[in-house]
């Protein structure tokens, strides 16, 4: 019995999947806030070349006062919306085609929105199950770069340091200094 299971367990091992990759990702890109605190934002997918697609639904989702003013499809791209995106509670939904099923990386959709000001002003897009968060941050501040890189490696090397005086201090004659 104990062999069946083991031949049953390792059997699903070969035909289940290990991984799961997702059919599409994506990602935005912003440009800088204007004088009225508006923004403009690109939707970029990339679509997997195993799961073609001719048709992609996003949501929109406003937090923290976020407003969203404007979804709109962008000229000269693959992807357009055949209608209008549709206003929900919360944000909008909005739906992309294209005459063939492709893959590849494609700009969608382009949106704005008006920032409230507060530390849970985002905007969240969900496209067919994945989602990214667009936060409101400031194009002009500063962000970490690694200025925490020389902190911890000090701390590593103090932390090797004392490890080695601790480990010989009673087989040397170092700790009689």
């Amino acid at each position: 019995m104990k062999k069946f299971l083991g031949f049953v367990v390792m059997s699903l091992g070969f035909v289940l999947p290990l991984t799961v990759n997702a059919a599409i990702t994506c990602d935005t890109k912003c440009g800088d806030w204007d004088e009225n605190g508006v923004r403009t934002c690109v939707l970029s997918c990339k679509i997997d070349e195993a799961t073609p697609k001719n048709k992609v639904d996003v949501t929109f989702t406003e937090f923290g006062g976020a407003e969203i003013l404007s979804v709109d499809d962008i000229d000269g791209e693959e992807f357009q919306m055949p209608y209008q995106p549709i206003e929900i509670d919360d944000g909008f939904q909005a739906t992309v085609e294209t005459i063939d099923a492709v893959s590849g990386e494609y700009n969608l959709l382009k949106f704005q929105y008006k920032r409230s000001g507060t530390a849970e002003c985002k905007v969240k897009v969900t496209v067919d199950g994945s989602s990214v968060d667009v936060p409101d941050d400031e194009p002009g501040d500063p962000k970490p770069l690694g200025s925490t890189l020389p902190y911890i490696a000090l701390g590593a090397i103090a932390l090797v340091a004392t490890g080695a005086y601790i480990t010989t201090k009673n087989k040397a004659k170092m700790y009689k200094i």
